[in-house]
């Protein structure tokens, strides 16, 4: 639903803040209105591949096979309180960077840039 939401509203991929993504999704799904703004956070946190929240233990960032910003990857964050939904080019630059299990995936934060230059060298 997430997904959705983001879709309809930012069809270039150029981001919106967290705010308007929440309000925009309780519009759009009333049935979720119970969802409150800090759990919506951490759902798209979640699946999002440049945030330190991703990991499931803190402790130990590798991979833990019930993460789901690697085993299905959709957001990204460009800067604190803005996202934007993963294009599908930026999903396959992710999963190869996965398949090289790159350290620079595993940093609390990295751009799309960073990731694009790591796999073409």
């Amino acid at each position: 639903m997430t997904v959705e939401t983001l879709k309809k509203m930012d069809p270039n991929y150029k981001g919106i803040r967290l705010k308007d993504i929440y309000d925009n999704f309780i519009k759009l799904f009333p049935e979720q209105s119970s969802k409150t703004y800090n759990s919506f956070q951490a759902d798209l946190a979640y699946h999002c591949i440049n945030m330190r929240s991703r990991f499931y233990n803190q402790k130990n960032i590798k991979r833990n096979p019930d993460d789901s910003w690697w085993k299905n990857p959709l957001f990204y964050r460009i800067t604190r309180g803005i996202f934007k939904l993963l294009k599908e080019d930026e999903i396959k630059l992710f999963k190869k960077a996965l398949d090289k299990d790159l350290p620079l995936i595993y940093k609390d934060e990295y751009t799309i840039g960073e990731l694009k230059r790591i796999i073409e060298t």
